[in-house]
């Protein structure tokens, strides 16, 4: 009678376990019914689901969900898009909730909705770099205007130009200063959207010819290369030479280096302003004392490089770019410092490095210097 009864009770702990962890499917709530969305990131909205710990979206093309953008969404019963879907296109989406447990619903009766044709955009070309462009777009039918908005977000979070016209092209009144933009243009009708946003085209403000770091295939470069090292005799301080050495060195930009898959950060947006710091990196086409090295690998050269990644001092005089860095103390081990000039449209004219240090061993001071310099 005992165990009847404790095997009545656990099946009945069992079955009130179970119930508790069913969960029923949500109810879509929006975009459903062949809705039409004008944004390529639409918001999907659905019902709450009691117990429900998170929500699993699935998107796509196919009512079967063949190669769905899977995603899930912590307790909040919306979620906006991050992924840009295609515009023009139909699309259907479900929704199953899932328990702090782990146990998932069944998931929803697929919703269908369209993204509405967005405006194709003509000029710039992508990715185009120039602080005076001419923006145009294909005519979008019943369009009555076109609203355009210029932003240095993706995001559109802050917008720099947010102006209504009715024309299919727009001069801006003044360049752009040097930095990378975002732009899009939506048309409208009676006061209502016509078109999906068109999708999103990054600018640059700028000709990276005609920067501090000017960057061209095929331009070359010609340097005069001196090098001096020998022992620090102290007091004094005496410099003993004991090598010195004088070159013309010769670089050219040639198109190995887009092998490596990193010509875009060309259209890097960091730029350096008085009091600045800036970390050096290896990838990018605004290294600083990686320049030569990592810019132009067919050199062959290692005197450009370093084997510091610390941050450099950038300052401006006159016209010039100055990047700087020191370490250590001249009265101590170690000494490290270099100075790189860059002229607008030149590059790098100029560069200088002087590194001292202590031998442990011996108890003598050592000296290196090299200078280079762009030649005329």
């Amino acid at each position: 009678m005992k165990l009847f009864r404790i095997t009545k009770i656990l099946t009945s702990i069992s079955l009130i376990a179970l119930s508790c962890s069913t969960l029923v499917a949500p109810v879509p709530v929006s975009p459903k019914g062949g809705a039409v969305v004008f944004s390529p990131t639409p918001e999907f909205v659905w019902e709450s689901v009691a117990d429900a710990r998170s929500y699993r979206i699935e998107i796509s093309k196919s009512q079967n969900f063949n190669e769905a953008i899977d995603t899930v969404v912590f307790s909040d019963t919306t979620f906006v898009l991050a992924d840009t879907l295609e515009l023009g296109s139909k699309y259907y989406w479900r929704v199953s909730a899932r328990s702090a447990q782990g146990d998932e619903s069944a998931p929803s009766a697929p919703a269908e909705f369209i993204t509405k044709e967005g405006i194709q955009i003509l000029t710039p070309a992508p990715p185009d770099s120039t602080n005076v462009p001419i923006f145009s777009w294909k005519p979008y039918p019943g369009a009555q205007s076109y609203s355009f908005s210029l932003s240095r977000y993706a995001d559109f979070r802050e917008i720099l130009i947010d102006t209504s016209i009715s024309s299919t092209s727009l001069s801006l009144p003044d360049s752009l200063s040097p930095a990378t933009y975002y732009w899009r243009v939506q048309a409208f009708s009676a006061g209502q959207p016509a078109s999906a946003p068109s999708k999103t085209r990054r600018i640059v403000g700028y000709r990276l010819i005609e920067t501090y770091f000017p960057f061209e295939l095929g331009m070359g470069f010609a340097y005069e290369y001196s090098y001096a090292a020998g022992e620090l005799i102290m007091p004094g301080p005496v410099y003993d030479t004991s090598v010195l050495q004088t070159e013309t060195l010769t670089i050219s930009v040639k198109d190995t280096f887009t092998d490596k898959g990193r010509l875009y950060w060309v259209l890097s947006d960091t730029f350096w302003d008085i009091g600045d710091t800036a970390s050096v990196k290896d990838d990018s086409l605004f290294s600083l004392v990686y320049f030569m090295s990592m810019l132009y690998p067919d050199s062959g050269s290692k005197a450009f490089s370093t084997w510091h990644k610390s941050s450099y001092n950038v300052t401006y005089i006159s016209d010039t770019l100055l990047i700087s860095y020191v370490e250590g103390s001249r009265e101590g081990s170690f000494y490290d410092s270099i100075r790189i000039e860059r002229i607008k449209g030149k590059g790098a004219v100029r560069q200088t490095r002087y590194t001292e240090r202590l031998d442990g061993g011996t108890g003598k001071h050592y000296w290196q210097t090299s200078l280079f310099e762009l030649s005329d």
